[in-house]
């Protein structure tokens, strides 16, 4: 008989442990925003230090997903995920130990490698460890991780930082990662079973095709992360590699045709990109995640430099984010085999009312009562992010096989990286040309004023990217009015395929 008691606890440690190098990798993102001033100070760094800090993660990152995703599908997805863990956690050693701006940067770089490495994995696992409202539950789980991890962490860097001081704060939060990768990996090998012996019929890797995929989201990826550098903006030529990625895909497209028409492997068969819901769920995903991920960084600025709001204090701002995130992910599975695909179009349309009601309140309000406001609203946010995520997530794999679904959420989860990298050059560009250049103390009249302005330009951009979210959802739900999960989620055989 199906899912007997004993395997079902086997499955959720599993999934605790998953989930919790899930939220190191995102942590070591949103650690690192209340951290750079510490590292600049104790490693003189300049300011394409900075960049190459927080966008040589991010580009390694969506680069690696790509075969990362496959070599699990391959080769096994918990070997893949032991090693990923091991990888990061040797590049928090380095980083936590570094003492050199160059130093820093590579261990960045590796660390990418290794958050690349174990995202895949998480997906791949999941589908294959859960089945029908189990599995809705699992994703359930994943998006909650993913809004309290990304909430919370410009606190917890905070917090290392007042408890630590400048200099052992920022390298505390690389290496408390240590023990906890350890622990990780321990777990992983009593709660997760060997890999089979043979995953496919065929282990050959499509690196051809690998190889053109990544310069094609490289060429897209770049100009848009280089535009948020000093020496970026719209006048590099940097942009001509847009054209030369649309080839690049066009390219990709074709050799993936002709080889599939002879029978070798491919990193994207055709089925997937025919897949309706897989290409509609990426394309939301990547739409809602171009706007969340730049929201956070005008967010803190508005908070530290309009209103003078300390670090700290920014941090805890955001906890109402990661609460509401909290609150709706655990009730996103009940939610969504109720309402189906429309549970993304409510979602997303939550969103950009409490967004629309938040630059409201910074326009409006009295400074004194601007940040109790901010509470409320942005608890509003992380409610429809929280209702979004998984859904979304379990919705686009719905219809992929498990013996698929390591290169699947590669290239889904490469395709978010792309549209977070656009969409934090685009709201950061359109907040830095209303602000200009300003000489005021943070907080003073003048400098709430400034920010204030910014703050509804890039929010503006933040808004378009969400609502280009909601009408591919809108669409898709309007398309396709029957609940999917009733159908196809439950079918006891659906993990087979």
């Amino acid at each position: 008989m199906h899912n007997p008691q004993p395997d079902q606890r086997q499955h959720y440690r599993a999934l605790y442990t998953l989930l919790s190098a899930a939220a190191l990798t995102l942590l070591a993102v949103s650690m690192l925003n209340v951290s750079i001033p510490s590292m600049t100070k104790a490693l003189r760094l300049t300011s394409n230090d900075v960049q190459w800090i927080m966008a040589g993660y991010t580009l390694v990152f969506g680069l690696a997903l790509i075969p990362s995703g496959r070599l699990g599908d391959t080769w096994g997805h918990r070997r893949l995920f032991v090693i990923g863990v091991a990888v990061f956690a040797v590049s928090s050693l380095g980083a936590g130990l570094a003492m050199t701006p160059l130093t820093l940067i590579l261990m960045r770089l590796l660390a990418g490698v290794g958050a690349a490495i174990i995202s895949p994995q998480i997906l791949g696992l999941i589908q294959i460890l859960f089945h029908g409202q189990e599995r809705a539950r699992a994703y359930g789980s994943f998006g909650m991780i993913i809004g309290i991890a990304t909430a919370i962490g410009p606190t917890m860097g905070g917090l290392l930082i007042a408890m630590l001081g400048t200099n052992l704060g920022w390298r505390a939060a690389f290496l408390i990662n240590i023990p906890i990768c350890i622990v990780i990996i321990f777990v992983t090998y009593h709660t997760i079973a060997p890999d089979p012996a043979k995953l496919t019929s065929d282990t050959r890797l499509d690196l051809p095709g690998i190889l053109v995929l990544a310069a094609a989201f490289l060429a897209v990826m770049y100009p848009f992360i280089d535009a948020t550098m000093p020496s970026g903006g719209f006048g590099t030529w940097r942009w001509l590699l847009l054209p030369g990625g649309a080839l690049g895909f066009l390219g990709f497209w074709a050799l993936e045709n002709s080889r599939e028409r002879r029978e070798i492997p491919v990193v994207m068969p055709r089925s997937l990109l025919l897949d309706a819901s897989y290409m509609v769920g990426t394309t939301v995903l990547t739409a809602f995640s171009a706007g969340w991920t730049a929201l956070f960084i005008i967010y803190t600025l508005y908070l530290q430099q309009g209103l003078g709001i300390s670090p700290l204090v920014a941090g805890l701002l955001q906890i109402p984010l990661a609460l509401g995130s909290a609150i709706a992910s655990a009730q996103s599975s009940r939610l969504t085999l109720k309402w189906g695909r429309w549970i993304l179009v409510i979602s997303c349309a939550l969103v950009i009312l409490c967004l629309v009601i938040t630059v409201l309140i910074t326009r409006i309000a009295s400074p004194d009562t601007i940040p109790y406001l901010l509470i409320i609203s942005m608890f509003g946010s992380g409610l429809g992010s929280g209702i979004f995520f998984s859904p979304a997530q379990a919705l686009s794999l719905l219809s992929v096989p498990a013996g698929r679904a390591g290169a699947a959420g590669g290239i889904s989860q490469t395709a978010q990286r792309v549209g977070g990298a656009i969409g934090l050059a685009g709201a950061t560009l359109a907040f830095y040309l209303r602000l200009r250049s300003i000489d005021a103390s943070p907080g003073s009249t003048p400098a709430r004023e400034a920010y204030t302005g910014a703050f509804s330009y890039g929010m503006s951009a933040v808004i378009a990217f969400i609502i280009i979210a909601f009408l591919f959802s809108l669409v898709d739900a309007l398309k396709r009015r029957e609940n999917p999960l009733k159908f196809e989620l439950n079918s006891p055989e659906e993990g087979k395929r």
